[in-house]
Order: structure tokens, then C-alpha cells, then sequence
């Protein structure tokens, strides 16, 4: 816990910068994401798989996540509805973080939550926009902060990395290394591949 404050001294991540957190099964990414998400006064955290994963300190809401986030009573929710009711519930959260504005939201698993299709993910020949693309590049003036999970950086929107301010990657092979250096700069992309 001390590491992860101590990094947040030295490096401050303000609203509206993204992060996107990039890893196979079982490395941390969720780990590292409650740690940062911790720094943030208002959170919803949207899990597509339901795991063991503790949450302490979330208000865990099945349905009506917008009216949890309407009330305020609640800073940091975990939204994990039912399977059937997953798109839109998911959808709804999107929706209302995208008008409420100055949300952090944490997506996880960001590959998984896309299958659910839209309007959470579009499809790339529709040349719309997903919620998820909206909040990756329109959310920042709104001072929305995106932060995602997600194991393969091919399968997933090209925002999700793009976009980011922060990326952390965790043992990627080289064909998934070169993806992410890709989608971030050239130094970012030295980096990784060294």
C-alpha cells in the first residue's frame, strides 16, 4: 500500500486523465486499479466478471446503479449486475457518467464488457462511437477519468491505450508489447520493447 501512495506523490494523476491497465489473467490489473482508484473521491467501478475480488469500502449495487450515483450518498460503488441484465445496466452507468460528469470509472474486464456490444461497443464498420469511445475521448473535458482493465490490447477499443495518460503493462509478450508501444508514442514504445 505504502508503494502505491508513494507514487502517487511523485506522480499526480488528475481528473480526466486515463488509465489503462494492460495484463494476463492473474497479474494484478484489478489490484493496482483499487489501489490508484482509492486517490479518487467518486468511483464506479463496473465488473464483467464476477470473481473473489474483495471491494471494501464499495456499495455493491445489482441494479439501479444510477440511482446509487444519483443520491451521492454512496462515493464509490461496484456495479455487478446479473448476467441477463448486464448491457443495460452497464449501459445505463455510461450514460449517466457521461451527463453526471467528474466520475472516475473503472472498466473490467474492457474486453469482455465490449462483447456485450452496443451501444456499450460499436461495431468498427458502424463508424459510431461506443459509450465507452465517447468517455475515452470526449470525458476528459468533462473531467471524467476512464481507467480499464483488459488482458489483450488487440482485442479492445484503440482509445482504450490511445487515450490513456497512464499506461501499466504487465508481462506482455513481444507481439503484445509492440500493440501497446503501437498505440502510445515512440518513447513509450522503446520502452517496452527493450
Amino acid at each position: 500500500m505504502e508503494r502505491f501512495e508513494s507514487l502517487h506523490s511523485i506522480f499526480p494523476w488528475d481528473p480526466g486523465q486515463h488509465v489503462a491497465i494492460v495484463g494476463d489473467t492473474g497479474t494484478g490489473k484489478t489490484t493496482v486499479a483499487r489501489r490508484i482508484l482509492d486517490w479518487r473521491q467518486y468511483v464506479v467501478a463496473m465488473r464483467s466478471k464476477m470473481d473473489k475480488e474483495e471491494w471494501p469500502g464499495y456499495a455493491k449495487v445489482k441494479r439501479n446503479a444510477r440511482g446509487a450515483m444519483e443520491s451521492l450518498r454512496y462515493k464509490h460503488i461496484l456495479v455487478a449486475p446479473e448476467r441477463q441484465a448486464k448491457l443495460q445496466e452497464f449501459g445505463s452507468v455510461l450514460e449517466k457518467v457521461y451527463a453526471q460528469e467528474n466520475w472516475t470509472i473503472f472498466v473490467d474486464d474492457l474486453t469482455t464488457m465490449q462483447r456485450l456490444g452496443p451501444p456499450i461497443h460499436a461495431h468498427p464498420a458502424s463508424h459510431k462511437k461506443s459509450l465507452i469511445d465517447e468517455l475515452l475521448t470526449d470525458g476528459r473535458s468533462k473531467g471524467i477519468t476512464v481507467v480499464t482493465a483488459q488482458q489483450l490490447p488487440v482485442d479492445t477499443t484503440k482509445y482504450a491505450i490511445a487515450e490513456s495518460y497512464i499506461t501499466i503493462s504487465f508481462m506482455l509478450n513481444e507481439k503484445y508489447a509492440k500493440v501497446v508501444a503501437e498505440k502510445t508514442n515512440a518513447l513509450m514504445g522503446e520502452i517496452i520493447t527493450q
